[in-house]
Order: C-alpha cells, then sequence, then structure tokens
C-alpha cells in the first residue's frame, strides 16, 4: 500500500546585463537561450526549498486530482512531504531520507529502508526542484515565447506536431521517473493536446512556477485523456535544516514488507 501511495502524482532564470550609454545605467534583455542556460545552471544547484504540485486527470468524464507539498534539504537529503489524493481527508504524510522513509497512512507510522539510489525518492526529488518539468526547456529551446513581468520571465509553447507531441511524451517520462511501465504506455499515445509554461525569477534564475495541459488517446480504445500540472516553488536555497521529530522515530513501526524500494 505504501508503495503505491509514494508514486509521485503526476520542473531558476534571468540575467540583467548593464552597459553605459550617455552616462546612464541601461537594462539589456537576455536572449532566450541565455535564459535557458542560466535556468538549468541554477536549478542543478538547489539545496533546499518549498513545493507544492497540484496534478488533476480527466478521463471518462471523472477527475483525479492530487497534491504534493512540503519541504526538503539536501547534504543530507530530508524531505518533509504530504501526499493527498482526491479530497482532504485522504492523505499521508511523510519524512523520507536518502536510506530511510517514515509514511503515516492512517493513525499510525510506519517506517521502512529504501535503496540509496530509490528512483522513488531522486523522482520525487526532481518534482519538488522542478527539475523533471525543466526538461521541457531544453527540448522546446528557442521555440518557447518569452514574456516578462517586473520579477519575473514567462518561457511558454503551445502547440502539438512533431516537437509538442515528442516533449510531452518525454515530460510524461520525467514525471514518472521514467518507469519501465511509462516507456512502454508513451508508445501508445497519440498527443492530441500540449501547453507548457515555466516562470522564472529574473534574478536568481530559479523557478517559481511550472504549468502543464496535455491530452491524449490511448492506443486502439482511442480514450481520451486530459493532465493538467501546476508546480509552485518558494524558498529555494533559503529553507534550514530540520530533522524528523523523536516522536515520530520511536512510535514508527517497520513496514509488513522489508523489500528495499
Amino acid at each position: 500500500m505504501m508503495k503505491k501511495w509514494l508514486v509521485p502524482v503526476v520542473a531558476g532564470m534571468g540575467l540583467l546585463l548593464t552597459g553605459c550609454v550617455k552616462g546612464q545605467t541601461q537594462t539589456v534583455d537576455p536572449k532566450i537561450g541565455t535564459v535557458i542556460e542560466k535556468s538549468q545552471q541554477a536549478t542543478q544547484k538547489i539545496k533546499s526549498g518549498e513545493a507544492k504540485i497540484a496534478t488533476r486527470t480527466i478521463a471518462n468524464q471523472q477527475t483525479i486530482s492530487g497534491t504534493i507539498s512540503g519541504k526538503f534539504v539536501s547534504k543530507p537529503l530530508l524531505m518533509k512531504v504530504k501526499l493527498a489524493n482526491g479530497d482532504s481527508r485522504n492523505r499521508i504524510r511523510y519524512y523520507i531520507k536518502s536510506n530511510m522513509i517514515y509514511s503515516k497512512p492512517n493513525h499510525q507510522w510506519i517506517k521502512q529502508k529504501v535503496n540509496s539510489k530509490s528512483p522513488i525518492v531522486a523522482n520525487l526529488k526532481a518534482q519538488m526542484t522542478a527539475k523533471s518539468g525543466q526538461k521541457g526547456l531544453g527540448m522546446l529551446g528557442h521555440h518557447l515565447k518569452k514574456a516578462k513581468t517586473q520579477a519575473n520571465y514567462r518561457l511558454s509553447y503551445h502547440g502539438i506536431g512533431k516537437l509538442g507531441s515528442h516533449t510531452a511524451k518525454q515530460l510524461i517520462l520525467a514525471e514518472s521517473g521514467n518507469s519501465p511501465a511509462a516507456k512502454q504506455m508513451v508508445n501508445h499515445l497519440k498527443i492530441t493536446k500540449f501547453s507548457y509554461l515555466y516562470v522564472v525569477n529574473k534574478t536568481d534564475y530559479l523557478p517559481r512556477k511550472l504549468a502543464i495541459t496535455m491530452g491524449y488517446t490511448m492506443g486502439s480504445s482511442k480514450k481520451a485523456v486530459t493532465e493538467k500540472l501546476m508546480g509552485n516553488y518558494q524558498y529555494l536555497n533559503q529553507v534550514k535544516k530540520f530533522t524528523i521529530p523523536k516522536s515520530v522515530k520511536t512510535s514508527a513501526e517497520w513496514a509488513s514488507t522489508s523489500t528495499l524500494m
């Protein structure tokens, strides 16, 4: 049961160049390639932060929603996460280390060892830092449209065709941790709709928001599915180190399975 909940529901930028013109300072708007490059560099260096990621899947006239929210620090890795599927009553809390997961699906804390290279842990961290969603920047490149607000750059793309379809499929794989099941699934998808928005701060190049909408049909069934993902990121590189409460550690019972995840 815990492994089911651990599959994450289905990722910073700006450059100010100054020069003197007749004794005055002039701000030069960076090219989109510079913004992408600086964003990718800054995201690789994220050491802590908070994130809230909301998803919505619409299929067969039914809507399934979910959220991941929490904070994290690196070196050593520690994540405090709340995962909710459906209504607010269906929640599980987690403390996740590189080699141990504590979860509270009901009223009892449960603990379970994980592999130090667990793809589940790595994928969750990639989502919390927007790294998985950022993959779209490199793929869409100069096809992105750049707009700006007072504080941020907004990089967006809308369309399907060969580029949009390929990018959408790669983002599905990235958000799922490139699992074998996801790789098999995307081979049978036909992308019918795709839009992408990545918002980054002008000063520190770090992500502020990620929004992805895609529609697709699945294989011979032609079942139409629409998926939406919205990520918001804050306090990047500002979260102080925290620990797992002693009460959680002492009260947690070992999970019924000892399989490393």
